[in-house]
């Protein structure tokens, strides 16, 4: 199954712990790709799939949410701002060739998509 190993990789090696109250008090254990793994990605033909970064929970979004007018969406934090910075710059550390970049309409997600790959030959 091809996108099995791309999954693996995105939990192992690209994704950070997302905390709710039941995983507060539950230790995250971080588990580097394996060089293998890196290569076949390297190698091209996976769709890697990324969530955005943190968001102020403080803010929620209104409902209806307008997808033209960000104020109405759950912002990014500086460390979500931060995390997906990273995401792009380990992705771009690892020569995983990318293509066509898409993303959710919701500001938050554009803007992760923006932060973590920021080439203006992009599509997001």
């Amino acid at each position: 199954m091809r996108n099995f190993p791309v999954m693996l990789f995105i939990c192992l090696f690209l994704l950070w712990p997302v905390s709710s109250p039941a995983q507060d008090n539950e230790e995250f254990e971080e588990i580097p790709a394996t060089p293998e793994l890196i290569q076949a990605l390297q190698d091209g033909g996976y769709v890697l799939y990324l969530r955005h970064g943190r968001t102020d929970s403080d803010q929620p979004d209104q409902v209806p949410i307008d997808l033209d007018d960000c104020s109405t969406q759950r912002p990014l934090t500086q460390e979500g701002k931060d995390e997906i910075r990273h995401v792009g710059q380990m992705i771009r550390k690892a020569g995983i060739p990318l293509d066509d970049i898409h993303s959710s309409p919701l500001c938050r997600a554009e803007k992760s998509a923006r932060l973590a790959f920021d080439r203006e030959k992009k599509k997001i």
